[in-house]
């Protein structure tokens, strides 16, 4: 936690690092675990794999635990969200069956993240402390990136219509802020918003059928189990692709 360029928080008592697990951020271990455990819940909610239930039912106490300690608040919306879409979902079109199956690894997750938070409450609570120095700069990096975004996007008509190539957000921003410190070079917290600039209006809307593609089957057969899961699994992936970059 003394390294400067870790993830950390700042509290009373100094600097606490945040879970990396094996990932080079600790948003990324946050979201890995939020489609994890999601996708454990919808595993055990299938019943074909009773005789490593147990297996599933540690796994997900570890990620609920985990999660926790990655302190991203965005795996915390997304895993939160997926849950919910998976259990409501099934509830809905009459499959509460999986929800039955289902709920012991979710209950035992979350039972294990809340013990977690608490046994850390002096120092997650900074996490949502306005007045907190890394929680202010970190508030006003994401909100001064949307009008640095801006000013790639406008910097000119190429930029604009097919982008500047994939990878390119960082050289883009060099060029409308030149001579910067090299961590001031972030891509935008925002995949939909770093696939306009990195590949024009023309590469966003074949990105978007892409999606609706991919999607499509999954809504059209909506009273399905599978395509309950795939919705709880893709409101994971759209909370992380709009709350940071790593994705793209």
């Amino acid at each position: 936690p003394s390294t400067l360029c870790t993830a950390v928080i700042e509290w009373a008592n100094g600097r606490w690092l945040r879970a990396y697990g094996t990932f080079s951020h600790p948003n990324v271990f946050g979201g890995f675990l939020a489609f994890g455990l999601v996708s454990t819940a919808a595993v055990v909610g299938r019943g074909r794999l009773k005789h490593v239930a147990l297996l599933f039912w540690l796994a997900a106490a570890m990620m609920g635990g985990a999660m926790v300690m990655t302190a991203s608040r965005g795996a915390w919306l997304a895993a939160a969200l997926g849950l919910i879409v998976f259990v409501v979902g099934h509830r809905w079109i009459g499959r509460g069956d999986v929800w039955r199956k289902a709920r012991s690894p979710i209950l035992l997750a979350l039972m294990v993240a809340v013990i977690v938070a608490v046994s850390l409450s002096p120092i997650l609570r900074t996490r949502f402390d306005p007045s907190n120095r890394l929680e202010e700069r970190s508030v006003a990096e994401r909100i001064g990136q949307w009008s640095e975004w801006a000013s790639v996007v406008r910097h000119g008509a190429a930029t604009m219509i097919v982008g500047g190539g994939v990878g390119s957000y960082p050289f883009l921003l060099q060029s409308v802020r030149p001579l910067q410190a090299v961590w001031v070079y972030q891509p935008i917290h925002n995949v939909p918003a770093l696939i306009v600039a990195e590949l024009g209006i023309l590469g966003a809307l074949a990105a978007l059928l892409f999606v609706v593609a991919t999607d499509w089957e999954a809504h059209r057969r909506w009273r399905r189990s599978e395509a309950v899961t795939a919705m709880a699994l893709g409101t994971v992936v759209l909370v992380l692709a709009l709350t940071d970059h790593y994705l793209w």
